[in-house]
């Protein structure tokens, strides 16, 4: 094959292939930025008489990590519409119902309010109201 034909080649499968990749590492950011909030969460029910509450409950190292996690995943989470992201938190939350995973959907929850704050992610009751 000429190289032009496997520039074409190439270009095509870069327009087949962005969209799944792009889904895929917002799925993978979600997922990691949820994991986040569960840890946290889970902080706080080891050390519930700690005033501590937040990033700051984490170890060290730990919070270093998670507060890279946390600002990757917005900077990625950004270039997408915010309903989409809701939508796509909604779906994890209820599948992490079905399989009784209450600590995940409370993590999920956290993460909205922490994205609409942050203006990436719509507010359930807006999210709502536009599939009314």
């Amino acid at each position: 094959m000429e190289w032009w034909a496997w520039l074409v080649v190439g270009f095509v499968a870069l327009l087949l292939v962005r969209k799944p990749v792009r889904q895929f590492k917002m799925g993978q950011h979600l997922s990691r930025m949820a994991t986040v909030f569960e840890e946290i969460e889970w902080m706080l029910h080891l050390k519930p008489s700690e005033t501590v509450a937040g990033v700051d409950s984490l170890p060290v190292d730990r919070r270093v990590r998670a507060i890279a996690v946390l600002n990757a995943g917005t900077d990625y989470l950004g270039a997408f519409p915010r309903h989409v992201v809701t939508r796509e938190l909604v779906k994890n939350a209820l599948l992490a119902q079905r399989m009784g995973r209450t600590s995940r959907v409370v993590a999920i929850h956290l993460l909205i309010e922490s994205l609409v704050t942050k203006g990436v992610a719509l507010d359930p009751d807006e999210f709502v109201k536009s599939y009314a």
